[in-house]
C-alpha cells in the first residue's frame, strides 16, 4: 500500500530553503532524509515505518514529496525617520571601516615612527654639533659650575628633609624657656628673674609614615616636655611648664606649640601654711588641646602636669 504525505506550513520569517530529498521507508528498515529548514525547522527528519500487515518482501517504498513552506512577515514597516537614522549610522560606520583599515593603520604607524625618529635624531645631532664646537676651557668652566650647582641643591634638599623629619629636645626647651621668661603675666605672678630648675623631662616621637585606611599619612615629629622655673625676685614663686611642639613640614619647618604653666599662690608650702591655691595659665592653646590624649603616647599634657607636684610655693630667699 502506497502512502503520499504532504504538508503546508505558514510562519513569520523568511525561509532559507535547502534542496529536499525523498524519504524511503520499508518494513523493519528505516531510511531518513533531511527536508527543508528555515529560521526554525518547518519539518524535522521524518521516519515512516511500513504497515505491520506487510511482510518484509512485499512492502513497497513510500515516497515523501518536497514540502512547500510559505512565510509571511507580520512586523510593521519601519518608520522613515528610523530608516534615515539607521542609514546615517551605517554610512558613518562604513566610512570608518573604509578609512581605518588595518593597512592604513600600518601606514600611519610607519609614518609616525619615521617622523619621530627623524625629530629625535635632529635634536641629538644639534646637541652633538654644539658640544663639538666648544673649547676645552669652556667645557671645564661650565662643567664645574653645573656640578657645583647640582651638588649645592641636592645638599640643601637633604638638610631640609632631615630637619623636617627630626625634632630635637634642646632647641624646643630653649624656645619655651625664653617664651616663659618674656611673658609679663608670669613675671607678675611668680616674680622677676625666672631661672630654670633642675627638672626637665620629655617624650620624643619621631616622624613616620602610617597607613590610615588605604592611604599613607605622614605623622609629624613631636615632643612633649615638662620643666620647672623659679623666680629670683619677690614673691619668689616656682612653676611647672608643660609644653608640646610638633614640627610641621615646610621650608623652613615651623613648630606648632602649646604651652601652659602651673604655679601656686597659696602658702601651703610655707612653714605653718594651710591655704592651697593652684593656678594654671595657658601661654598658647586651650584646655581641650591639653586634655587630648595622644594616640602615639597614650598621654595628655594634663596627665604630665599632674604627675609632678609643686613642692613649695615660695622658693628660698637669700
Amino acid at each position: 500500500m502506497m502512502m503520499i504525505m504532504s504538508a503546508t506550513t505558514t510562519c513569520r520569517r523568511p525561509l532559507a530553503a535547502k534542496t529536499a530529498r525523498w524519504v524511503l521507508a520499508g518494513s523493519r528498515h528505516y531510511h531518513t532524509a533531511t527536508v527543508s529548514r528555515g529560521a526554525f525547522s518547518a519539518l524535522d527528519t521524518r521516519i515512516i515505518p511500513s504497515s505491520s500487515r506487510h511482510n518484509r518482501h512485499e512492502s513497497s517504498p513510500l515516497l515523501v514529496p518536497d514540502i512547500q513552506v510559505r512565510f509571511f512577515a507580520a512586523a510593521p514597516n519601519p518608520d522613515k525617520k528610523e530608516e534615515s537614522e539607521e542609514e546615517g549610522g551605517s554610512f558613518i560606520t562604513r566610512t570608518f571601516k573604509q578609512v581605518l583599515t588595518p593597512q592604513n593603520q600600518f601606514y600611519a604607524l610607519v609614518a609616525g615612527g619615521t617622523i619621530g625618529a627623524y625629530g629625535i635624531s635632529r635634536i641629538f645631532l644639534s646637541f652633538t654639533t654644539f658640544f663639538t664646537h666648544l673649547t676645552p676651557t669652556t667645557i671645564a668652566k661650565w662643567g664645574f659650575y653645573t656640578g657645583f650647582g647640582c651638588a649645592s641643591v641636592v645638599g640643601g634638599l637633604a638638610l631640609v628633609t632631615f630637619d623636617n623629619m627630626y625634632i630635637r629636645a634642646d632647641p624646643v626647651y630653649r624656645y619655651c624657656l625664653r617664651w616663659v621668661q618674656s611673658d609679663t603675666h608670669i613675671q607678675r605672678q611668680l616674680g622677676d628673674g625666672l631661672q630654670p630648675g633642675s627638672l626637665r623631662s620629655y617624650r620624643l616621637d619621631s616622624g613616620k609614615l602610617e597607613i590610615v585606611g588605604r592611604s599613607p599619612v605622614w605623622r609629624a615629629p613631636r615632643i612633649q616636655m615638662i620643666f620647672d622655673v623659679a623666680a629670683t625676685g619677690p614673691p619668689y614663686r616656682t612653676g611647672i611648664v608643660t609644653c608640646e611642639a610638633i614640627k610641621m613640614f615646610g621650608i623652613p619647618p615651623r613648630l606648632k606649640n602649646v604651652a601652659q604653666i602651673d604655679y601656686e599662690v597659696g602658702n601651703e608650702g610655707e612653714e605653718g601654711g594651710t591655704r592651697e591655691d593652684d593656678q594654671t595659665y595657658f601661654l598658647k592653646g586651650s584646655q581641650e588641646e591639653f586634655s587630648r590624649v595622644s594616640k602615639r603616647s597614650g598621654l595628655s599634657l594634663d596627665m604630665l602636669a599632674r604627675s609632678v607636684h609643686i613642692e613649695k610655693a615660695a622658693a628660698g630667699r637669700q
